[in-house]
Parts: C-alpha cells; structure tokens; sequence
C-alpha cells in the first residue's frame, strides 16, 4: 500500500505539476495577447472615427447650396498608414503564445520519462509490487548478530554499477542496510572478514552465492540475508 503510494506520488505528482504550469503559462499569454489586440483596436478605431468625422463634415458642406459654382472637391486625405510597428507585439505575443505549450509539453515529457525510468527500469518492478516487511523490522536480528561497532564484509548478487552516480536499486539497498547497522561499517564486496553479510534476491541466490564466495552462513536474517563467515 505504501509503495504504491509512493508510486503514484512520483509519477503523477511531476505531471500536475507541469500541467498546472502550461495552464498558468498558457493563461498568462493569451491574455497579454488579447490586451495587445486591444490596444491595437483601440488605437485604429480612434484614427478611423476621426476619418469618419471629417468625410461627414465635408459631405455635409458640399450639399449645401451655394451661389457660387461649386469648385472641384479636394480630394480626401490619404488615410494614415497603421504603423506596423504597433502590430508586431501582437504578433509576437501570439507566437510566444503558440510555442509555449509545447515547450511547456516537452519539460512535463522529460519529467514523467525520468519517473518511469526510476520505477520501471532503474528499479525491479517486482520489487515494488511485492508485499514486504518493515525494512526496520527486518534487520532488527542483526542487533544480536553482528559486533557492536567494527567493520563487516558485504556480498550481494546485484552489481553496484561505477561511478554509480545515477540511482541504482542495488546502491539503495546497501546504503539501507549500512544504515540500519550503524556504527558498524559494512565493506562492499568483502568476502574475507571475520563476519560477512549476505543480502541476495532470493534465497536460491543466497546459497549459490555463499557457495561461489566460499562462506559458511552462521546465521539466517531472512530468506535472501544471511549472517556467514569465511571458511
């Protein structure tokens, strides 16, 4: 229960996260874009009604009657140009705002792809589904089983990759255990000390592995740890 507690806090945890990002993100650039719009609008329509002003007075002056003959019509001004500078935040707001999400997306993928590749591939999916002890509980025979402080050796069946830097499941579970067994000092992959523990996968690892390393085990913690010694 509490594993798969953990799982799903890690796994959909990042995910809410990034999509609560690309909302908030989204939101904030759609509404600078709609201010610019606007603005914009607000900018053209202020030129137009002043255009609009204007053709409304001159229409009104040439249908008065005049005793004089009428002289051409001057032409209209040109209506101003829009400034194209006043357009182009707009636009750039809009692109930003279409570029976003997926950059937003792409973050949230490499986020849930880190995720799945701790829980799926780093670490043994069996292992988390199957229901265990306490760790604590565990290796609260060792209290009796090991010296008070000192150094013990530490065989295992699961390779510590070097440098080790990424998260490996077999460096996790040795550090566990080096915890759990403070202040005595475990010796990783030390098969002559006067005491050695034992820590395999199962307990057919455990005998083939204390065959191969030439130890007899002095005393079982659980099925895949021992307590042995050197022959």
């Amino acid at each position: 229960g509490g594993m798969s507690l953990d799982l799903l806090l890690d796994l959909g945890l990042p995910g809410i996260v990034f999509l609560a990002l690309c909302i908030w993100l989204v939101r904030r650039v759609v509404r600078a874009a709609l201010t610019e719009r606007d603005l914009e609008r607000d900018r053209l329509q202020g030129g137009l009604a002043e255009e609009l002003r204007t053709a409304r007075a001159r229409a009104q002056a040439a249908q008065r009657p005049r005793p004089t003959p009428v002289e051409a019509a001057t032409p209209r001004d040109p209506v101003p140009a829009a400034d194209g500078r006043g357009a182009n935040p707009a636009r750039s707001m809009r692109a930003l705002a279409r570029s976003v999400p997926a950059i937003a997306a792409s973050l949230a993928v490499v986020g849930l792809s880190r995720s799945v590749y701790v829980h799926f591939v780093a670490e043994r999916p069996s292992d988390l589904l199957r229901p265990r002890q306490a760790f604590n509980e565990e290796l609260r025979p060792l209290a009796t089983l090991l010296p008070a402080r000192g150094e013990v050796g530490y065989v295992t069946d699961e390779a510590i990759q070097s440098p080790g830097g990424e998260w490996q499941g077999p460096k996790q579970r040795f550090l566990q255990v080096q915890y759990a067994v403070a202040p005595v000092v475990l010796r990783y992959d030390e098969d002559r000390a006067p005491l050695v523990l034992v820590n395999a996968t199962s307990e057919k690892s455990l005998n083939e592995l204390v065959a191969r390393r030439g130890l007899i085990v002095v005393a079982r913690v659980t099925s895949g740890m021992a307590v042995a010694r050197p022959k």
